[in-house]
């Protein structure tokens, strides 16, 4: 431990400047406010004492070690062995490596004892022992040399590839040459000074200018092939070389990038050769040669001391890589050159397997196990694709050959046993490959089921396929049928459904006809039915019966399907297909048999309809006189009670299709034929309702007694279309209405006569359902007399009239409040509907009425003590100033070419008037106490309305309206000067709406005095931070409040750019005016609770003025962002430096209560930086790139001083996007290359030369280097 060390440490423990719980800055007055640590009691005293002591015990070590005498070599070299003294225990330790490896004996005494402490203090509680392996910790020196070295070799590929200056290929190389050796020597000359990140960062750099050395060799190469062989032997050659440096001097970049170098090379020269099959084999060599240096590195272990996981990671990435490439490439090689190639790629493919079996034996046993199946599975599937180079093979056989090679490949590698190899895994890879040769013809199985009714699929094709399935079931048999293996049971499963597949497919196989296909698979059906009753006991694994029993219903399904392909067929093989329904439901499990019963009888009712249509009738009849023997089926069901629970909702079920079909059918076609089936419906659902039949569901009940008022209004249309000869809706509505203005008054007194006969809680419910379908009906009928142009708004307005009589009597007979609802929005619907008539279009004389009614009845609510006043009056209040503020919005201030702006101008005096009337409520007068209650409502409200002229003046700025003053083409004054009128007037009115709003009852703003108490008792006692928490979460409500007037104040003028220097002078004060508000607002909060609208919403409106102002690309970039972005950091930096405020932290609150650089710099740094950044893509310029690199090495420096993790993390990150960036822009062209190259170098110096000075200073790593851990 060094000098420095100590001073440090001593420094750190007598500071207290900093938490000593979580090292966080936010530290002040013995309180964190980051870990909220609280040190102002006992325990911080102790905290204290034990700083004082460790402290003073380090400084009177740090005077004995001054006091250590210091011999040279010579007589440490001659100095004779020691004994050590009495009371001194000797401990042999090595001495450095320049003494040839000899050893002395150094004296290690006993530790003095301390003198008494000048305080009392208990001894600290024992701490774990810190850590020494195991936790990454990556130095701030370390990540600067690596910043710098990056910046000085991207620098140099600056310099050598983008110089236009230095056109002298000779001198450039040189130099290159030059600075490699320099580096190479620095490099070396660190690492034997145990600088090692510094070591570590030159030793990359210098290896970029190998690689630059490299490529400079090789263009004195003619031709490609002479250049590939000089890169390889370079590389080769140097690799090697740097393996044996680094393992002489330990540095691990240059093991790394040599074992990577070397493992390469063969590729590199394979590329020499202008042949596909040589390329693929260097790229095989690349896999092996990795393989064959893991051996070396583990010898490298033992002298680097470390495992070397990168080293031996990086190996098996590139196996993997390696493997990848090799597939893709035979794969596509077999796709383009077909049966000539799949020899070789079976070779290759073995090689891979191979390859995969050695790199077992090293890690990773599992995964290579896996690729050693799969490769050579793969190999031996493509066999069979090389014989129509050898043998007359037709290629539907290959559906069945490669399958059938998989599978005996698969069977063979399966007993394969060598070390390292998972013989579980193994197998998966293997089979995993037979799954998926037998895709293909899977897919042609498929293709032929899904195409029964083309029969376009030749028949060798699908008989290859089936057979192809055939043998790999077969295969999987063999080898997992009686496995107990997770893996066997699932291929085994998978094979099963396979051959489910095959079954059906073969049904359908092309060779057949119809009647032959639906006998196969009729058959297959019962076949499988009977083999599961006679064998299917003796198998009780749920997964391998599942198939057999899909098997059978899908093939019955499949019958169906062909005989429906065929008219002659389908009623004679419907009637078979239903009754093998019935011997395939013995199969299912029971709670599958009603699904059977549904699919039984909903094809019976399909092959009835069916027969209707082949006897000559219409749709319309065959649709009602299915619908009524479905009916009259589930009544007889109904009235049977010795037909099974199960079975009859399966009936009740399949008859409420037709049903619905019909009830669907009567919005196309009404007739007389829909009126006979609903009527057989509704004695159905009536019988349902008073039937006492036992295992009768409550909502079956319900829901039948919800399809009676719905069933008498379609037999009313239908039989209204069928008597009369013109259009019936001016008679069957009114009907309708009648009808259902009759059911709201019955409806509860039927049900509580129907509550005798059957269960309460079952009356309920269907008085429930009833209601519902009732104004449900109702409401079809006003849409109906909407939309019907033979209606019109006079039958409209009987209807509404109809059914607010009748809304209104269930009221006045039940007491309930949703039929007097109802009633209100009837009659309000026949007022439109009257002034429809008499051709009113303003939407105000429609939407004001209702409105004003609303408000009313709030106030009359009110006035009883009723709580519902409040919302009658709020509702009513929204919907007469919001749909006027949407018209204003959408139609202008105006309607029917008035030139008068009286909607703008309403809007205004509606706010002054609730904000009157707002104000009222606040008095303490006996008048203004009924307004009281309204006042929250008319405040907001209020604010609402002041959004009018605010939206007049975007309409302004947008050119939607036209000034009456200004003429056809104002000028950008002109424009400017009315909107920032009337955004002034719109911002006046919402900040007096906003300070109601903030207002305590007791009249003061919500940033003083906020714990009012509505009970005559003291409020309890609570310590400063309790009072101060509770502030801020009030104020933290209340800042809402003013967001309105913050909006307002920059929509007009934001919307009025033109691309004048008038609206971006203003856009830009206007941007000034809001960041300067922020940081007032952000300074103030630190110390206070503010009722002013959030920083965050502040900076977002700042943001957007900005983006206006700055789209009219008069100005760069530069002159919006950086004032946003030091503002935003400002912000965050005054946060930083305040002692913290006790405030729970939220996205409302920032900055306050937040603590550390990552949560208060980030977004400021982020804005500064980015929108340069980015332009730098879309408008390169020299400077601005420039401008960035200075701006991300600033950040580093004060990150990496004041250890700041924000600045400095971001800065490092912004050098390398900024540098790609500039070469997709392309150097040399939008920005000049010896300006940056130079910038390059300067940033990339300063910082090594910062990380060498840091990591000197601390010791080689045995200081107290700062961590990236301890920035804050």
């Amino acid at each position: 431990m060094s000098k420095n060390w100590t001073e440090a440490t001593t420094a750190y423990l007598n500071g207290f400047d900093t938490c000593p719980r979580c090292d966080s800055h936010a530290f002040a007055y013995g309180m964190c406010a980051d870990c909220r640590a609280d040190f102002r009691g006992p325990v911080g005293a102790e905290v204290r004492q034990a700083s004082a002591r460790a402290a003073f015990a380090l400084e009177l070590r740090q005077q004995i070690v001054d006091r250590v005498p210091v011999l040279d070599e010579a007589a440490v070299a001659a100095a004779p062995a020691w004994a050590a003294p009495g009371g001194v225990e000797a401990a042999d330790v090595p001495l450095a490596a320049s003494l040839g490896g000899s050893y002395v004996t150094v004296a290690r005494a006993p530790a003095p004892e301390l003198p008494a402490a000048p305080f009392d203090a208990r001894p600290p509680a024992p701490t774990a022992p810190p850590s020494t392996g195991g936790e990454l910790q990556i130095s701030v020196q370390s990540v600067l040399a690596v910043a710098g070295a990056g910046l000085v070799a991207v620098a140099a590929i600056v310099f050598t590839f983008f110089n236009p200056e230095l056109s002298d290929v000779t001198l450039r190389s040189t130099i290159v040459g030059a600075v490699t050796l320099l580096f190479l020597g620095g490099a070396v000359l660190l690492a034997r000074r145990r600088l090692t990140f510094s070591a570590e960062a030159v030793g990359a750099l210098a290896m970029v200018f190998v690689v630059l050395d490299i490529w400079a060799l090789s263009q004195v190469a003619v031709g490609d092939a002479a250049t590939w062989a000089v890169v390889g032997a370079g590389t080769l050659v140097s690799s090697a070389a740097m393996i044996a440096v680094a393992a002489a001097v330990r540095v691990r970049t240059w093991l790394w990038l040599g074992l990577v170098g070397v493992s390469v090379s063969p590729a590199m020269f394979a590329h020499a050769f202008d042949d596909r099959w040589i390329d693929v084999a260097g790229n095989v060599a690349v896999g092996f040669v990795a393989v064959a240096l893991v051996p070396l590195i583990r010898v490298l272990t033992v002298r680097y001391a470390s495992p070397l996981r990168a080293d031996l990671t990086t190996s098996t990435v590139l196996r993997i890589l390696v493997t990848t490439i090799v597939l893709v490439r035979m794969f596509a090689l077999v796709t383009e050159d077909g049966p000539p190639s799949a020899l070789g790629s079976a070779a290759v493919l073995a090689s891979l397997a191979l390859l995969a079996a050695l790199s077992a034996r090293f890690g990773q046993a599992r995964f290579w196990s896996f690729m050693t199946g799969a490769c050579a599975v793969v190999a031996a599937l493509l066999l069979p694709i090389a014989l129509p180079d050898v043998l007359p093979i037709e290629a539907a056989a290959l559906l069945a050959l490669v399958p059938l090679a998989s599978v005996l490949g698969a069977l063979a590698i399966s007993r394969v046993r060598a070390r390292g190899i998972v013989t579980g895994t193994l197998q998966g890879g293997a089979w995993t490959v037979v799954v998926a040769a037998t895709v293909p013809a899977t897919v042609v199985a498929a293709a032929q089921l899904v195409a029964v009714s083309l029969r376009i699929l030749p028949a060798d094709l699908g008989l290859g396929a089936v057979l192809g399935i055939v043998a790999s079931l077969a295969g999987v048999s063999i080898a997992f049928s009686r496995s107990p293996a997770a893996l066997g049971r699932a291929l085994f499963v998978t094979a099963l459904w396979a051959g489910v597949l095959a079954v059906l497919s073969f049904a359908t196989w092309t060779a057949f006809d119809p009647f032959a296909q639906t006998a196969v698979a009729i058959a297959a059906a019962l076949a499988t039915s009977a083999a599961m009753l006679v064998l299917g006991r003796r198998t009780t694994v749920r997964a391998i019966r599942v198939p057999f029993l899909v098997l059978a219903p899908a093939s019955l399904a499949l019958a169906a399907l062909i005989s429906w392909l065929s008219p002659d067929i389908t009623v004679p093989a419907g009637v078979v297909i239903v009754a093998a329904v019935a011997v395939v439901s013995r199969i299912a499990p029971a709670r599958f048999r009603a699904a059977h019963v549904v699919a039984g009888f909903a094809y019976a009712l399909a092959v009835f309809a069916r027969a209707l249509d082949l006897g000559g009738l219409d749709v319309i009849p065959i649709l009602c006189l299915t619908t009524s023997l479905a009916s009259l089926c589930a009544l007889a069901a109904t009235l049977v009670r010795r037909v099974a629970a199960g079975a009859w909702y399966a009936v009740l079920g399949v008859t409420a299709v037709p049903f619905l079909l019909g009830i669907v059918s009567v919005l196309l076609v009404r007739s007389g034929w829909t009126a006979l089936s609903t009527a057989v419906t509704f004695a159905l659902a009536l019988t349902l309702v008073l039937t006492r039949r036992p295992g009768l569901n409550r909502w079956v009940r319900a829901t039948a007694g919800g399809l009676l008022v719905p069933a008498l209004a379609v037999i009313v249309i239908c039989l209204g279309a069928q008597v009369l000869e013109i259009s019936a809706s001016p008679v069957t509505l009114p009907v309708i209405a009648v009808i259902v203005a009759a059911a709201f008054p019955l409806t509860p007194i039927l049900t509580a006569r129907l509550a005798r006969r059957i269960r309460e809680t079952d009356a309920r419910a269907v008085r429930l359902f009833v209601e519902v379908s009732t104004y449900v009906t109702g409401a079809l009928a006003v849409l109906l007399a909407l939309v019907r142009s033979a209606a019109g708004l006079g039958t409209t307005l009987l209807v509404l009239l109809v059914l607010g009589l009748g809304a209104a009597a269930a009221g006045a007979l039940t007491r309930r409040r949703l039929p007097w609802a109802v009633a209100a929005a009837s009659f309000t619907g026949a007022l439109w509907s009257s002034w429809g008539l008499v051709g009113v279009d303003v939407p105000e004389a429609y939407v004001l009425p209702p409105a004003l009614g609303a408000v009313v009845l709030g106030i009359v609510f009110t006035r009883r003590g009723l709580g519902a006043g409040r919302w009658f009056s709020g509702v009513g209040l929204t919907f007469a100033v919001v749909p006027a503020l949407g018209l204003l919005a959408v139609f202008g201030p105006s309607t029917s070419g008035t030139a008068i702006p009286w909607r703008t101008a309403a809007l205004a005096a509606a706010a002054v008037v609730l904000l009157v009337v707002a104000g009222r409520g606040r008095m303490r007068r006996p008048a203004s106490v009924a307004l009281a209650s309204v006042r929250p409502a008319t405040t907001v409200l209020a604010v609402v309305a002041a959004a009018g002229p605010v939206v007049q003046a975007v309409r302004l700025g947008l050119g939607l309206d036209e000034l009456p003053f200004a003429g056809p083409s104002p000028d950008q004054v002109a424009v400017m000067v009315p909107v920032l009128v009337l955004s002034a007037v719109g911002f006046g009115f919402a900040m007096i709406g906003g300070r109601f709003l903030a207002l305590t009852p007791s009249g003061t703003l919500a940033e003083g005095s906020v714990t009012a108490t509505t009970t005559s008792e003291p409020p309890p006692e609570r310590d400063g931070d309790a009072r101060a928490s509770e502030r801020f979460t009030r104020v933290g409500v209340m800042r809402v409040a003013f967001v309105p007037a913050a909006v307002y104040a920059v929509a007009g003028p934001i919307c009025a750019v033109d691309g004048g220097w008038v609206a971006i002078v203003t856009l830009w004060l206007l941007t000034t005016g809001l960041l300067i508000t922020m940081l007032l607002t952000a300074r103030r909060g630190l110390s206070r609770p503010v009722a002013a609208p959030p920083v965050w919403l502040l900076f977002a409106l700042a943001w957007v003025t900005a983006v206006a102002g700055w789209s009219a690309r008069e100005l760069r970039v530069e002159a919006f962002s950086l004032p946003l972005g030091l503002a935003l950091t400002m912000a965050g930096v005054l946060a930083m430096r305040s002692a913290g405020t006790p405030v729970r932290p939220t996205f409302t609150t920032w900055p306050v209560g937040f603590a550390g650089s990552w949560r208060l710099l980030t977004p400021g740094l982020v804005v500064t930086l980015l929108p340069s950044m980015l332009a730098t893509a879309t408008d390169p310029l020299t400077w601005r790139a420039i401008l960035v690199i200075a701006l991300a090495l600033a950040a580093i420096l004060l990150g990496s001083l004041f250890k700041l993790g924000a600045p400095f993390i971001l800065g490092i990150l912004v050098l390398p996007i900024e540098n790609a960036i500039v070469f997709v822009v392309q150097i040399g062209r939008s920005i000049g290359a010896a300006p940056w190259w130079m910038t390059l170098a300067t940033a990339g110096a300063v910082l090594l030369l910062i990380a060498v000075t840091s990591e000197r200073r601390a010791g080689a790593a045995r200081g107290m280097g700062a961590r990236l851990r301890d920035l804050k």
